[in-house]
């Protein structure tokens, strides 16, 4: 009814009160058909002003990366890596494998290394500062640990999400879903469909299976087939390179000296416009999963592995010897090299038996406000490790292909 009133308002002479007392005097249905009839005529920007907000419960963290990987407005929150469950046959989309059973051993012999490693102040020096208590103590610890034993968790594995946009973006999400060649995402666009019938019922018939959408979907896989017949074998390249691209180069400006306190404060516009290409080759699924959150623009997931990451720049760090993990991280390298080989097959059902440590590429083209931000974010205190090497790498890229970038909050951003 809102969006109808708006519709009215903006294709009128008359004033709300007038428009308000015509439609309570009409029946609610008719009030509101009278303009939704005219979304088949291409004024789909009246299912802008419909906002829906759904949650998910037990969706594979494959569903909830691909979802993020579509929604292109909005906003909303998926459940940590570190509170995903590996104990049981009910926290697996297909139930316990022996693949699973694999995965899941291993990462119990990594959380054990690295507890023990965690005991030592050393490994996270801030323990030991005069206002953390307890709690605050074995949560971070809690983290050191887990952030750094996820990478065998596999994409079957169950999570919960919640998304929040406009009734337009639920409709396409729910018709790209429905088209994909998924059973999982059919049966959530089958789900979807029955919570826009309660909240907004005339964007149902925008939410089918599309034949151009079938079709995206085919040329976004074959290109990860694509990819995999292109390397030949597993393991050919396993280096996370960065990549960024400026497509204009920005003049010095005494704007640039912005009274910026926090990452959330504005960026002058000099910068703010400025389009940009940025990615990484070889990031691991578990990074790309928050990088895909950055929602402005457009991204690419390309989903060949190329390799299997599993902490192992961390070992010198806390001396950890080579010989520990050598059984388990081999476990992760045999298990990502089936996938890869099972992708040249054309079986792009692999991607659900891929661990969060696969390494694949990940692309995104936005603006330069929005990347600074994005940097900004992945460089505070307390942030991931990881999350922090790459976005340091990109930046120290930055400012090599793009000398007049200006200044940043690198680093300096508040505790998360």
């Amino acid at each position: 009814m809102n969006a109808a009133v708006a519709a009215r308002h903006s294709r009128s002479p008359e004033g709300l009160d007038e428009i308000m007392l015509k439609v309570a005097g009409m029946d609610d249905d008719k009030a509101i058909d009278t303009v939704f009839k005219f979304v088949d005529y291409g004024h789909q920007s009246i299912l802008d002003m419909i906002p829906v907000s759904i949650h998910f419960e037990k969706v594979s963290l494959f569903f909830a990366n691909m979802l993020w990987f579509l929604v292109k407005t909005g906003g909303g929150q998926e459940q940590s890596t570190r509170y995903n469950s590996m104990q049981g046959a009910d926290n697996f989309l297909g139930g316990e494998t022996e693949l699973t059973r694999g995965y899941r051993e291993a990462q119990l012999k990594a959380i054990d290394i690295w507890s023990d490693v965690a005991k030592t102040d050393a490994a996270i020096p801030y323990l030991g500062g005069p206002d953390v208590t307890e709690p605050v103590k074995q949560r971070l610890s809690r983290n050191f640990v887990f952030d750094r034993s996820r990478y065998w968790i596999p994409m079957t594995t169950f999570t919960n999400m919640n998304v929040t946009t406009w009734g337009r973006e639920w409709a396409k999400l729910c018709s790209l879903l429905a088209s994909s060649p998924w059973a999982e995402f059919q049966e959530a666009a089958s789900l979807i469909r029955n919570e826009l019938a309660i909240s907004s019922p005339r964007l149902v018939k925008h939410s089918d299976r599309t034949a151009a959408n079938v079709a995206w979907w085919a040329d976004l896989t074959d290109g990860w087939v694509a990819v995999a017949n292109h390397y030949g074998t597993y393991g050919r390249d396993t280096d996370v390179s960065v990549s960024f691209e400026c497509l204009e180069v920005i003049k010095p400006s005494a704007h640039w000296m912005l009274p910026r306190g926090n990452r959330y404060d504005p960026v002058d516009t000099s910068r703010r416009i400025v389009p940009v290409y940025y990615g990484w080759a070889g990031v691991s699924i578990a990074e790309m999963r928050d990088m895909n959150r950055h929602r402005p623009g457009e991204r690419l997931i390309n989903m060949c592995p190329t390799g299997f990451y599993c902490a192992q720049d961390q070992f010198a760090d806390f001396g950890v010897p080579a010989t520990a993990y050598h059984d388990i991280e081999e476990s992760g390298n045999v298990a990502v090299e089936a996938c890869f080989n099972r992708l040249k097959a054309n079986d792009i059902g692999c991607v659900y038996d891929m661990p969060l440590g696969a390494m694949i590429a990940f692309t995104h083209t936005s603006t330069l406000g929005n990347l600074i931000y994005e940097c900004e974010l992945r460089t505070g205190p307390g942030t991931h490790y990881r999350y922090r090497k790459h976005y340091l790498d990109l930046v120290e890229e930055m400012k090599r292909k793009l000398p007049t970038i200006g200044p940043m909050l690198i680093g300096s951003g508040e505790p998360e």
